[in-house]
Order: structure tokens, then C-alpha cells, then sequence
């Protein structure tokens, strides 16, 4: 009896000992979850440069709310043999799911990207305006990139642009997501835009209608900026290459509103006389380039502009136009619609 009262006691002793212990492990345990859960659980943006130890990454991490404690986390990552995998890069994380997945994230180097939207018809002007006042660029770097391309730009595109040519016209109006945005990999981003967006097909019809790729560009950019609705497209197109194929004037307003670099307003017969290659009130043919970056439905209006006797069109000051065969139609078309 007394041998097998000793050993119940040892097993009783034993049991409270494994018990404390189980107790002791499940709340160091519960402990080492609560270090990890975070304080903040929203969205977060930060930058792991590629000197940064383990420690700063924990520590940054902390600051932000997205670990409690740092040195657990530190360890956490050397007990999932993940401490040296992560990547540098600038990070954006919409919301907090599990400290996995914010583990993945740091592992795989998914990095934080920046939206913005280009709108048909912007010149590169406008655009580079808008995007520096986003915080994306430098806007008067984004002009001399424009202004002067390097060769890796320029040999994208589907045809060689004149010697001396901006990459104005080529600048795909888009929305675009990006990674660490700067001007030149913004303008590369278009430009490559452009170039999956014009075919080799539409190239082939640029040169069935006697247009380069830089000339096509360039009517299309006129049309993009002087019809401001989809129905109206071909037809201006039809009026710009009715003048053309019959040697007239273009007589666009908005090839001149390029030079002025003012908008929406009616030019003055002083600003009408500015001798500019890009006036096309006193150059016949199209102008020295494109004079905004026009979408792909007024290139395709270019491309194919519906087939017509109209050689005129004025505003009637509802977005739409009036269009007429004669001088004299037009003359009472103005008449009616300008004041």
C-alpha cells in the first residue's frame, strides 16, 4: 500500500508539474501572439531602402502600429527563416489580414504603386502640370524628356519620328499604376503605351492615306482637340482631309491655341498672325507636330474619316459644330452661332 501511495503521489506531482508547465508554455505563447498583433490596422506606406537590417525593418514596423513589439517580431522572422528574405522596395499595404501575410508581403517585394490619369487631348504641358502637382514628378524634368528623347524611347515606337521631334502626340492618355513614378519612367510608360495601342495594321493604313506615323499623329491630335464629342469625330477628320488632299489652309484654332499656350477662348486676328510653323492659318499642310496626345478614337478618326463635301465647321457653342460645303454656308453659320 505504501509503495503504491508513493507512486500515485509521483504521478499526482508529476500531472501538477506538466500542468503548471502547459499553463506556463500557453501563456507564453498567448504572451508572444499579443507582441505580434498589431496596434493599427489600417493602411500603411513605407520604404525598406537596401542597407536596412532586420532590426530597423521591426522597428519601423513598430512605429507604424503594424507590430507591438519589435524584438519578438525580429525573432518570429529568424524562427520562420524568413530573416533574410526580405526585399527592399516602398510598400503600401491597404489593410492588416495576419502577420503571415504581412511576412509574405516583406518576402516577396511587392511594392507600393502610384495611380494617375492622363485625359485625351492633354498636351505635354498639361500633363506634366497635373502629374507634378500629384507628387509624382518633376515637371520641367518631364519637359525635357519630351523635348529630348533618348534613343531607348524613341526606338520604341512603331516608325522613326523626325530628327529633332518631341514624343508630344505620343504621350497615351491612360491610367496608369506605377512603381517609384519619376519623368522618365512615367514617359517611357506612355510611350509604350502608344506602342501597343497603335498596330502595325494602323500603320499600314497611315501609309495607304500618304501620312507618316508623325503625320497621322499630328492630324489626329488636331481632331482630338477640336471635336469634343465621339459622333463628331470623322467628320471633322473628313473636313481637315478635304483641305489637305485639295491644298486649303487648315485654318484649326487649336493649332494655334498651341502656340499662345492659352485655353478656351476665342483668338484675337493679331494671334491669328503669329508666324509659327504650328499656324495653320498662315501654313499650308499639317503643322510642325502634334499639338496634344489624342486617344485611340480620334486616331482611328484620322485613320478613317468619313467621306464627305465638307470643307467648313463652326462651334455652336454646345460642344457640337456646324458644318458646311461653301464659304458662303459658313459665313452664315457664324453668323448665327458666334455673337
Amino acid at each position: 500500500m505504501k509503495k503504491n501511495g508513493l507512486i500515485r503521489k509521483l504521478i499526482v506531482s508529476l500531472t501538477v508539474i506538466l500542468l503548471i508547465a502547459g499553463i506556463g508554455l500557453f501563456s507564453a505563447f498567448q504572451w508572444i501572439k499579443l507582441q505580434l498583433q498589431p496596434t493599427y490596422q489600417g493602411s500603411i506606406a513605407f520604404e525598406i531602402q537596401k542597407d536596412t537590417t532586420l532590426a530597423q525593418v521591426a522597428q519601423k514596423l513598430e512605429s507604424l502600429g503594424y507590430v507591438r513589439n519589435a524584438r519578438v517580431f525580429t525573432y518570429y522572422l529568424r524562427y520562420k527563416d524568413v530573416d533574410r528574405n526580405i526585399k527592399a522596395g516602398e510598400y503600401k499595404i491597404e489593410a492588416y489580414t495576419s502577420l503571415d501575410d504581412l511576412i509574405k508581403v516583406l518576402v516577396t517585394g511587392q511594392e507600393k504603386t502610384y495611380r494617375f490619369t492622363v485625359p485625351e487631348g492633354f498636351h505635354h504641358r498639361q500633363i506634366a502640370n497635373k502629374l507634378s502637382a500629384e507628387g509624382l514628378m518633376n515637371a520641367e524634368e518631364f519637359k525635357q524628356w519630351v523635348h529630348h528623347p533618348p534613343d531607348e524611347i524613341l526606338s520604341k515606337l512603331p516608325e522613326s519620328i523626325p530628327e529633332n521631334a518631341s514624343l508630344e502626340g505620343f504621350l497615351f492618355p491612360e491610367t496608369y499604376f506605377i512603381a517609384r513614378p519619376d519623368a522618365f519612367r512615367i514617359i517611357d510608360l506612355m510611350t509604350s503605351q502608344f506602342s501597343q495601342i497603335f498596330t502595325e495594321e494602323m500603320l499600314e493604313r497611315s501609309h495607304e492615306l500618304g501620312f507618316t506615323l508623325h503625320e497621322i499623329i499630328t492630324l489626329a491630335s488636331i481632331i482630338e482637340r477640336e471635336a469634343q464629342y465621339y459622333d463628331e469625330l470623322a467628320l471633322v477628320s473628313s473636313v481637315f482631309h478635304n483641305r489637305l488632299r485639295d491644298g486649303w489652309l487648315l485654318q484649326a484654332c487649336s493649332t494655334v491655341e498651341y502656340v499662345t499656350e492659352k485655353e478656351g477662348y476665342v483668338l484675337t486676328l493679331e494671334e491669328l498672325q503669329i508666324d509659327s510653323p504650328y499656324n495653320t492659318y498662315m501654313y499650308s499642310g499639317l503643322p510642325k507636330g502634334p499639338i496634344a496626345n489624342p486617344g485611340l478614337s480620334s486616331i482611328m478618326a484620322a485613320l478613317y474619316p468619313d467621306s464627305s463635301n465638307y470643307y467648313f465647321f463652326v462651334a455652336k457653342g454646345d460642344g457640337t459644330h456646324a458644318f458646311s460645303r461653301t464659304l458662303e454656308e459658313h459665313n452664315r453659320n457664324v453668323r448665327r452661332y458666334i455673337p
